[in-house]
């Protein structure tokens, strides 16, 4: 049948951020992901989880499959789930980027809100009823990274004077320093 015309843009919205999710299943930051689709011939951008960047697309698509039952749709939020599970250190903080290269952007990211948003959005799939299309076990796995996620927060936690005070803008991955 006829499709509204809202149902025509939120398709054209929804197969622009398809276009932009990279290889590691992240988008980049600083985009307007639904506007456009990446033009052809460029070179694909990596995927942040700075600014807000591959949660609001991973949300997004998350509506629509919960709307469409789209099967392509599932499958690029998923690629997003896993990547958060992938991009998580073992000591439980992420970087900027995935992979997170050698620069400041590797560190545990809590400034622009990088950690609060994983850590939502991880907590959301695990218990929330609109992610019951998401399979268990990427529930668990998500489940298992909220909670890696807050022992991060506490260590990185500064102490001054032997008091806990407050958190860096980053922190190293590895000693939480």
């Amino acid at each position: 049948g006829q499709r509204a015309p809202g149902q025509v843009e939120a398709k054209r919205m929804l197969e622009n951020i398809l276009s932009w999710q990279d290889e590691h299943g992240g988008w980049p930051k600083n985009i307007n992901t639904t506007a456009r689709a990446l033009p052809e011939g460029r070179k694909q951008p990596s995927g942040s989880f700075d600014n807000g960047a591959t949660l609001g697309e991973m949300r997004m698509l998350a509506r629509a499959v919960r709307v469409t039952q789209d099967e392509q749709y599932k499958a690029a939020f998923l690629k997003g789930v896993d990547l958060i599970i992938k991009a998580q250190y073992p000591t439980g903080g992420w970087p900027q980027y995935y992979p997170p290269g050698k620069q400041y952007h590797r560190h545990i990211t809590f400034n622009d809100d990088t950690m609060v948003h994983l850590m939502e959005l991880l907590h959301e799939i695990a218990e929330a009823p609109e992610y019951e299309f998401v399979d268990a076990q990427h529930r668990q796995e998500a489940r298992q990274a909220f909670d890696k996620g807050v022992a991060c927060i506490l260590k990185c936690q500064v102490r001054v004077n032997g008091k806990l005070t407050a958190w860096c803008a980053q922190h190293d991955e590895i000693d939480y320093s």
